[in-house]
């Protein structure tokens, strides 16, 4: 019998590309297959819009440098948690040290507190959430700033 995980991970995998670096005129930089390579391939300033609808798995992705991350048109993209992701002291799928813009995307965390505090974290700078889902399914905080 196959796990939901395994589904969820083949699922992911057929949107490859789905995550699409822009540069700040609009025009596509690279496109990458998970959250986290979109993040760590982009540049200050940079938008990634995800074409696809997911769920993506990912593991914590820390954002160094200011950022937006957005639903392309017609998708309504899901971040979800790796339930591999061994515990942290915040846990959690995005962690930002620098400005970070969040649009239109779901957010779902799963984890066993304390190990995992929130699914958003801001350690020194603002996030800005617009027309955002975020689901803890632990009785822990959505979003940490």
């Amino acid at each position: 019998m196959t796990d939901i995980r395994d589904a969820q991970r083949a699922l992911a995998l057929t949107e490859r590309g789905a995550f699409v670096v822009l540069d700040s005129e609009g025009g596509v930089v690279k496109k990458f297959d998970t959250l986290a390579e979109a993040v760590y391939g982009s540049s200050i300033g940079d938008t990634i819009e995800i074409r696809g609808n997911g769920p993506f798995v990912t593991d914590l992705v820390e954002v160094s440098h200011p950022l937006t991350i957005c639903a392309a048109d017609g998708y309504q993209p899901v971040i979800q948690s790796s339930t591999l992701q061994p515990p942290l002291p915040y846990g959690g799928l995005l962690q930002a040290s620098a400005v970070l813009v969040l649009e239109c995307i779901e957010f779902s965390k799963f984890g066993r507190p304390p190990e995992q505090f929130a699914s958003l974290i801001s350690t020194s700078a603002p996030i800005f959430v617009s027309n955002c889902r975020v689901h803890c399914m632990t009785y822990t905080n959505g979003i940490y700033t």
